[in-house]
């Protein structure tokens, strides 16, 4: 594509245009709006004006895969808002061995994902924070994999606020 070839003849000449440019009245770019003089006309029996009702559902939508165990009412985001009150970790170390012990089907061997057990004892005092709080998730997950989700919300929310270890503690 061709580009238009530019020449300075003067410098002079050049900030002479420039300032002449500047100094000039500027004009609005566009005018105020006004209403409309008047409304537009509807074309009887033109489809594209027809009232609109909600599309129906129907039986061809994909249904929603159901899990393996029944639905209640605890989501894993839900535990977790439970679990996260107050800048809490994790239950104390006791209590998440309870915890802990609550979730079925642990000992699965080399078939799959186990939960890692809790981060008591020596591990307890060398684990970050945020790592006892992934691995409590962990166990919530667990939880709801296995339809006991409701029971371990329950027992996290049954936890006064002393028996939980918090960030910064």
């Amino acid at each position: 594509m061709p580009a238009p070839e530019v020449v300075e003849a003067s410098s002079d000449s050049a900030w002479a245009l420039f300032n002449e440019l500047a100094q000039a009245p500027v004009e609005p770019a566009f005018q105020p709006t006004a209403p409309a003089s008047a409304a537009t006309p509807l074309v009887k029996g033109d489809r594209r004006y027809a009232p609109t009702v909600p599309s129906p559902l129907t039986a061809s939508a994909p249904a929603r895969p159901q899990p393996t165990h029944a639905i209640k009412g605890i989501t894993v985001a839900e535990a977790m808002v439970e679990a996260r009150r107050n800048n809490r970790l994790c239950p104390q170390p006791l209590l998440w061995k309870q915890l802990y012990d609550m979730l079925p089907d642990k000992v699965q061997g080399d078939h799959g994902w186990q939960p890692q057990p809790p981060l008591i004892g020596s591990a307890w005092s060398s684990t970050p924070p945020l790592v006892k709080r992934m691995c409590l998730r962990d166990h919530i997950e667990w939880a709801e994999g296995h339809g006991v989700l409701d029971e371990v919300h329950a027992f996290l929310k049954a936890l006064p606020e002393t028996d939980w270890h918090h960030m910064g503690d």
